[in-house]
């Protein structure tokens, strides 16, 4: 996949909060178009880091053992049998409680009592909507609406 199929934001790139910081994101999704998709777009839409995996087993070494703390965590909520992005999430805030997460699924909201600094996408969302909670969840000022979802881009099905 080219950047020319990748929507373009209309904020200027060095006016986003992640373009100078260096900010690291993991990506975990057992879907690998899904994963492919979202990593090929934060990394043309921003200057951070990306990580990516679809073992929650791998994501959790590469949390633990890395020479960078992960800033932002990026998770399908099924992932596997054992272990599920809420999991996943949970231990890895334990290690690093700066982390920010945004969870995403097709199967509908959550039904547990997520922290409130975390954040939820319904598939199919909008590209647009992840660059919106990255941007927020990363900011040092929050004050968008994360769960409206803008429906006008095309959509990512699970």
């Amino acid at each position: 996949m080219t950047a020319d199929f990748l929507p373009r934001s209309d904020k200027r790139p060095d006016s986003l909060p992640f373009r100078s910081s260096g900010l690291l994101i993991l990506v975990v999704d057992d879907d690998p178009g899904i994963r492919r998709l979202i990593c090929s777009f934060l990394r043309n839409a921003t200057m951070a880091g990306i990580l990516e995996t679809s073992d929650p087993s791998a994501a959790s070494s590469t949390a633990s053992n890395g020479r960078r703390l992960i800033d932002l965590l990026i998770s399908d909520i099924r992932l596997s049998a054992d272990i599920t992005g809420i999991d996943l999430a949970h231990k890895l805030t334990v290690q690093n409680p700066a982390m920010k997460v945004l969870l995403i699924s097709a199967t509908g909201r959550p039904r547990f009592q997520k922290p409130s600094e975390w954040r939820f996408l319904e598939k199919p969302f909008a590209l647009s909507d992840v660059l919106d909670c990255v941007s927020t969840l990363c900011s040092p000022v929050s004050g968008s609406n994360l769960l409206e979802l803008h429906r006008e881009a095309s959509p990512i099905d699970e």
